[in-house]
């Protein structure tokens, strides 16, 4: 963006539509101060808090509370369960461990009997594995907190990343973990759905217990575990093809509700839900029978098909007698902890370089062996459309908050070559321009350069 930056106002409730409307594209994109970024890879092992601290200074202008009831009311679209659906939480609020027990299996409970099997959800605690793949961020090699307990789609994959081996379940010095292995899980920030964190102190909590006292505490424990919030908000952001995201909080028998997006937060107000267990029990069944848009999954971003990963690392394959650089780009997009999505782009919104920009270190033609599976789909794609390949980005913001910029080498599947996707949620703002008028306005000094094909969303 160009021009200076003022201070924006302090962020509005984004409206919903009603469930008969299509699920809303975005919350707000509304302009914001620049983020208070740093390179997470700098970070030493003993500044953990300052990286909760940092993220906190960024959130501390960008958090609203609501009523319970309004916050249902607004960003919960789910059908309600039947008035012959009972939700329990039978927690031990004097010891973690217990209360993670407990929790759990009240959750499982809320979700088990969902009518749809493909839209059932299942919780997992997680406290003590964290997510080891590639780009899950420094700080879980030193195990800085995860999610206490997660919330999982039971698909094959989900339940594939967040499954103990029977060596750490062997090894582990968790009391009874033998006796209730299903209960357990690791954290998979790329299919994780909902993160858990539970707090049974009040002073150590993100928010107050009590509904009279002023809400946003301005301790430094306070700080931290609000910073470390949204750590989780911004893993799940930067590895998952997401407009917004479900969270929630527990303080010893009460319970907090959030919704992320890249505005900030919403978060309702605390309610008791031992007392009142259908509220936190009617929420997750709602949401497990919510679709993915509604639940806040990209709705142009699908998983790819068996076909078209093949399809994908066939293409990789073929790049034996290219350059180097090329080859490790397009092979870095297979990284565990990164599955491959297929994007969906109108064909008429993608940003056309001049001729003199053809010429590209990123995508030369590479003969590739045409590979159709049984679905046929490189014959059937609709040509007002273009489908991308995409999986572990090259880029991304470690910012929860503001334009949340990804990029990804991709595979274009009309032209069969690797392309740079740039990912990027647009300001609305006098200042910023869209992308093809910077095009059109700098082409001739492009032109004498050695460019790359742009594509925008």
């Amino acid at each position: 963006m160009s021009g200076p930056h003022t201070e924006a106002p302090r962020p509005q409730i984004p409206p919903l539509p009603a469930a008969s409307k299509p699920p809303h594209p975005s919350t707000s994109h509304r302009a914001k101060p620049c983020s208070r970024e740093y390179s997470a890879h700098k970070m030493k092992e003993n500044k953990r808090d300052n990286t909760r601290i940092q993220v906190n200074l960024e959130m501390q202008s960008l958090l609203v509370e609501l009523t319970v009831d309004k916050f249902l009311e607004e960003f919960v679209d789910g059908t309600h369960p039947p008035d012959t659906k009972k939700f329990q939480f039978v927690v031990d609020t004097g010891s973690k461990k217990t209360s993670y027990l407990g929790l759990c299996k009240g959750f499982n409970e809320a979700m088990a009997k969902v009518k749809h099997k493909e839209k059932r959800h299942a919780a997992r605690i997680t406290c003590r594995w964290p997510d080891l793949t590639t780009d899950a961020g420094p700080e879980e090699k030193r195990n800085i907190k995860q999610p206490d307990i997660c919330i999982y789609p039971s698909t094959p994959e989900a339940i594939a990343a967040c499954t103990l081996s029977d060596d750490t379940i062997s090894t582990s010095t968790y009391p009874n973990m033998k006796r209730t292995r299903g209960l357990f899980g690791r954290v998979s920030w790329s299919m994780l759905s909902i993160p858990v964190e539970v707090t049974l102190d009040p002073t150590m909590a993100p928010f107050s217990y009590a509904d009279k006292k002023e809400w946003l505490p301005d301790n430094e424990n306070a700080q931290n575990a609000r910073g470390q919030l949204a750590y989780y908000a911004r893993q799940i952001l930067a590895r998952q093809h997401r407009q917004f995201l479900f969270m929630i909080v527990i303080i010893k028998d009460h319970a907090r509700l959030l919704r992320w997006d890249r505005v900030g937060a919403v978060v309702s107000k605390p309610f008791d839900y031992v007392k009142s267990p259908e509220t936190l029990g009617g929420f997750v069944w709602r949401y497990s029978v919510m679709t993915p848009a509604q639940r806040g999954l990209d709705p142009t971003v699908t998983p790819a098909t068996k076909d078209e990963v093949i399809l994908l690392k066939a293409y990789a394959n073929a790049l034996h007698g290219s350059k180097t650089h090329l080859k490790t780009a397009v092979n870095n997009i297979f990284s565990d902890g990164w599955p491959i999505h297929k994007i969906e782009l109108d064909a008429d919104g993608f940003v056309h370089m001049d001729n003199a920009l053809t010429t590209t270190t990123i995508t030369e033609d590479v003969p590739v062996e045409q590979v159709i599976g049984k679905e046929g789909h490189a014959e059937k794609q609709d040509r007002s459309k273009r489908y991308l390949l995409v999986g572990r980005a090259m880029n991304t913001s470690i910012s929860p908050t503001g334009r949340g910029t990804k990029c990804f080498v991709a595979y274009d599947m009309t032209t069969k070559k690797a392309v740079m996707l740039k990912d990027t949620w647009r300001p609305v703002s006098s200042n910023a321009h869209p992308e093809e008028m910077w095009v059109a306005s700098t082409r001739k000094k492009l032109a004498r350069m050695s460019g790359r094909r742009s594509l925008a969303r």
